[in-house]
């Protein structure tokens, strides 16, 4: 069966570039696309020109924002196989492609090459089948980001108390009490040794 490799530069405020090769690295064509059902399937047809009855492209995006979602969302209901792969491995592969400045052809076509180069690092784009699955998802990604972003200020704060206080009795975690203690003092001194006054 044919293999069609498809990159697509994503474009922010401009068309997404798209790139079409052979599984040899042949050119395939090359267009330019909207995020648009129209546009996409457009690109669709032209990817698979010639191609075997059958044949599934096979998609690389760089997650770039949210403009990567629209393109997944339909190749992925069309039965076709998405790669989301991460910008510094494309940068990384950039230079052995072209000699020239980096634009969003030699972007596309890096892209395309991907599955070529490196087929085994490259996981499949799975999306959730239901809304509820993309709502936890995204909650627990949020979840994960709140909880690292919370671990960091906590050792920010401990870092401002130890450099102001270099004998600070602040010397395990830094918990809940403590946080408060130090609101309602303004002194770093834990909850343990704190009484209320008066």
């Amino acid at each position: 069966m044919d293999r069609r490799l498809v990159g697509i530069d994503l474009g922010i405020a401009s068309t997404h570039t798209v790139r079409v090769l052979r599984e040899d690295g042949g050119e395939v064509c090359r267009r330019r696309a909207y995020p648009t059902v129209d546009s996409l399937t457009a690109v669709e047809q032209a990817a698979l020109a010639g191609a075997a009855a059958g044949t599934r492209l096979e998609v690389v995006v760089e997650p770039t924002g949210p403009a990567w979602l629209p393109v997944a969302v339909f190749f992925t209901a069309r039965g076709h196989v998405v790669y989301r792969v991460s910008s510094a491995k494309a940068a990384d592969l950039r230079p052995f492609f072209s000699r020239h400045a980096k634009s969003n052809g030699i972007d596309a076509e890096t892209l395309a090459r991907l599955p070529l180069v490196d087929p085994g690092g490259l996981r499949p784009l799975q999306l959730p089948a239901r809304p509820e699955q993309a709502a936890l998802d995204r909650r627990v990604r949020a979840t994960d980001r709140l909880t690292r972003a919370g671990a960091e200020h906590k050792t920010r704060i401990k870092d401002l108390v130890r450099q102001l206080m270099p004998a600070s009795p602040l010397t395990g975690d830094l918990g809940l009490a403590d946080l408060g203690c130090w609101h309602a003092t303004r002194t770093p001194t834990p909850c343990c040794g704190w009484a209320r006054p008066g």
